[in-house]
């Protein structure tokens, strides 16, 4: 946990791979996963745990109904490059399996334990808007 000194905000992170650039990270009810941030993933499919394959427009009305929102810099791109997936779908999922792009190969990423984490993170004082990777 790291609290910001200028406005004491809490800010939570636990990660894998590189502290800067976290594969994925988690933000008003949405995990969020980060491939480069030149794709377009509007047209990105994800499967979890070998169950059926679901297009990431599927799940957009939750994610609106999470707060969640996009971070690319432009219309062209609105993605920035992340498939987002509203947390409630993750909980108990072990792998999340995303073909970013129509082109692109899918992606595994292994999830066991995120809703936990989570949980845990807003336990030590970490609000609903945490920033977390794993």
């Amino acid at each position: 946990m790291v609290s910001d000194k200028f406005t004491g905000a809490k800010k939570c992170l636990v990660f894998q791979g590189k502290r800067h650039k976290p594969l994925v990270s988690y933000d008003h009810g949405a995990v969020a996963f980060q491939f480069a941030r030149k794709l377009n993933t509007t047209k990105a499919a994800f499967q979890i745990d070998g169950g059926p394959v679901r297009a990431w427009d599927d799940v957009y009305p939750a994610l609106v109904q999470t707060g969640a929102q996009l971070e690319g810099r432009s219309l062209a791109n609105p993605t920035g490059g992340k498939v987002i997936i509203p947390l409630s779908a993750l909980k108990a999922a072990h792998v999340v399996v995303i073909r970013p792009t129509p082109k692109s190969r899918p992606q595994s990423f292994a999830i066991q334990g995120m809703g936990d984490m989570i949980a845990s993170a807003q336990g030590l004082g970490c609000n609903s808007t945490a920033r977390t990777a794993g």
